[in-house]
């Protein structure tokens, strides 16, 4: 029986904190052909589907999505894009967390949310050429070419 406390509470010790591993937002608009990356898998995307850390959102030709990540973040991403949620944390009782999003291609008009503006080193935006600390505003990133 001891062993079996001992792995109990390891476990619970090195799990990481729930609000981690919890979805990162919501889709709130889709027009076109827009579809998440999701483990190797493209899926179509519909309004209200979560999105999760690692999701590759993919926009198709005059396609746009649009996603309110936890923190309110705002993501508007247009056609011909490619935009990873890389990682996603948010704790609401804290408001603390980190976003880190990366545009492979594309378009993407972004307004910071309350990580950003909790901890302005906490959210980072990526493209293949340059990183981005976030320091809670409205932005946009475009990247040419790409994948």
């Amino acid at each position: 029986m001891r062993p079996l406390l001992h792995l109990c509470w390891l476990l619970a010790v090195l799990a990481p904190p729930a609000w981690a591993q919890e979805w990162a937002g919501t889709v709130k608009s889709v027009r076109g052909d827009v579809v998440v990356e999701r483990a190797g898998k493209p899926l179509p995307l519909a309004v209200g589907d979560r999105v999760f850390p690692r999701d590759k959102l993919v926009t198709g030709k005059d396609s746009r999505v649009g996603v309110t990540l936890r923190d309110d973040t705002l993501i508007s991403t247009g056609a011909n894009s490619q935009l990873v949620v890389a990682e996603f944390a948010f704790d609401p009782a804290t408001q603390n967390g980190n976003v880190l999003l990366s545009v492979l291609r594309g378009v993407s008009a972004m307004v910071s949310g309350l990580v950003a503006k909790s901890s302005p080193d906490a959210m980072r935006v990526t493209t293949p050429t340059a990183t981005a600390g976030i320091r809670g505003t409205e932005f946009i990133v475009e990247v040419e070419g790409g994948e």
